[in-house]
């Protein structure tokens, strides 16, 4: 989940621009995951009229104000982990 969040702390996005951003993700997981932050108060999704229909995902006050703690665990990452080959 907290790829998600991260990815969406650049700015709103739409669903697929999510889904693009990381790879290897399902449709059904990154909806699923997306629900369940919507329901934690992370996430907001705002439908916009169609044809076609689209959802735009944004992070709440809550979810943004996970920045620090993401970006001290990257940091961590770069120094603790090997790098992916």
């Amino acid at each position: 989940m907290e790829v998600i969040v991260g990815s969406l702390l650049d700015g709103p996005a739409r669903f697929g621009e999510i889904a693009a951003g990381i790879p290897g993700i399902t449709e059904a997981m990154l909806s699923t995951r997306l629900a369940e932050l919507q329901k934690a108060g992370l996430v907001d999704r705002e439908v916009l009229p169609g044809p076609p229909i689209a959802s735009i995902y944004r992070l709440t006050d809550r979810g943004t104000a996970l920045r620090p703690a993401l970006m001290a665990l990257a940091r961590w990452a770069e120094q603790h982990l090997p790098a992916p080959r």
